[in-house]
């Protein structure tokens, strides 16, 4: 058992650890996903690779990819072409980047695993750049998984790290920055921490003192942890409870419709039976509010609409209704893909049972009658 006191120190000295903080970079305000962000992240390597570009790094990406992969190479900026998206007997090769000397082949990973044909791959190049070295790598934001090795094996595909890619470009970046190209500078960098941040969450990185706090404190903490989970049971109960009392006091005199609970949470009001029309649901949606350690502090409720092909039009036209029978109140307009919500912006003091049953009563009433004009 763990005691007051010494749970006390376990969270203040979790408190004083170093924390890993994230910045929202420009690449997480766009929030590209899945394989559109890979193909992003392609393109804009690609243009890194090219010498030539206005980014004004000269050969920086494609020295610092040799370096990783210990390629000794001695070349000029007109020498190296970069490609993306290159046809490959029905596939698409993510970037190629070659020279009179070398080809190098990238498969670029920045999530999904590894289930590319790389065979394919391999003899798109080998047929196509016989005379030049050739190179055939996997660039991964995180550890290849066991069971996609044997793949890059077979076919001789290396795996590439970007965090090793990415280090080796930080480390020379210095040599290569002139001053004039600050903009893409800033954009590279912020591209550099985008994939980092996602590795991070991805691998659940954390600084070395709270790995160390986590290691020697495992015990106590899954003392805590269980604690904890025991004390959200409890609460969840508790709140349960309130719940089912209350759907008990408001269906002893309901001769139409139900009220429930709903999702461990929410009471609901609803006339899915009754309906007039089969393309949209009607009802009342009351919960709890907590403040201040109080589970049961105030009570709110909103009229709602459930997956209504028309649901714009309806929610306007129950909410004209609405502001005729509550004149003069705020109401607030909130939703989801297949709900709608017109809250009234009072709240009802949660302690106040006689209040809260009498407000749900009325306003399974107002649906009554909002269903019948329809």
């Amino acid at each position: 058992m763990l005691r007051e006191e010494n749970l006390k120190k376990l969270l203040e000295e979790f408190e004083a650890l170093p924390k890993i903080k994230h910045e929202v970079t420009y690449l997480d305000i766009c929030d590209y996903s899945g394989r559109r962000f890979e193909e992003i992240c392609s393109r804009i390597l690609a243009f890194y690779f090219q010498p030539k570009n206005e980014h004004g790094l000269d050969t920086l990406f494609v020295e610092a990819l040799l370096e990783v992969i210990s390629h000794e190479y001695s070349f000029n900026d007109n020498d190296v072409q970069v490609d993306t998206e290159v046809y490959a007997d029905g596939k698409y090769l993510d970037i190629v980047l070659h020279n009179n000397d070398w080809v190098i082949c990238i498969e670029n990973k920045t999530g999904a695993s590894v289930y590319n044909d790389l065979g394919e791959y391999k003899k798109y190049v080998k047929k196509n750049y016989k005379q030049q070295t050739q190179y055939f790598l996997v660039l991964s934001l995180y550890k290849i998984d066991n069971k996609d090795k044997p793949k890059l094996e077979k076919h001789g595909f290396i795996p590439v790290s970007y965090t090793d890619f990415f280090a080796k470009v930080k480390s020379k970046v210095g040599l290569f920055y002139s001053g004039n190209n600050t903009k893409h500078i800033v954009f590279l960098y912020d591209f550099i921490q985008t994939l980092e941040t996602m590795r991070d969450k991805g691998e659940f990185m954390m600084s070395k003192e709270m790995d160390a706090f986590f290691q020697e404190k495992t015990k106590d903490l899954d003392v805590l942890f269980n604690a904890y989970q025991d004390f959200k049971k409890a609460k969840q109960k508790k709140y349960m409870e309130k719940l089912d009392d209350l759907v008990l006091k408001l269906n002893k005199k309901l001769d139409k419709g139900l009220w429930s609970q709903y999702n461990s949470r929410d009471l609901v009001y609803n006339l899915i039976s009754m309906s007039k029309h089969d393309n949209y649901d009607i009802g009342v949606e009351a919960w709890y509010e907590e403040k201040d350690n109080n589970l049961f502090a105030y009570f709110r409720m909103a009229f709602i609409i459930w997956k209504g092909r028309k649901q714009a039009g309806l929610l306007n036209e129950y909410k004209e209704h609405l502001e005729k029978m509550y004149p003069g109140t705020e109401f607030e307009r909130k939703g989801r893909d297949d709900q709608a919500f017109i809250h009234l912006k009072d709240k009802i003091d949660g302690n106040n049972e006689g209040k809260i049953i009498e407000k749900l009563n009325e306003y399974r009433d107002v649906i009554m009658r909002l269903d019948e004009k329809k």
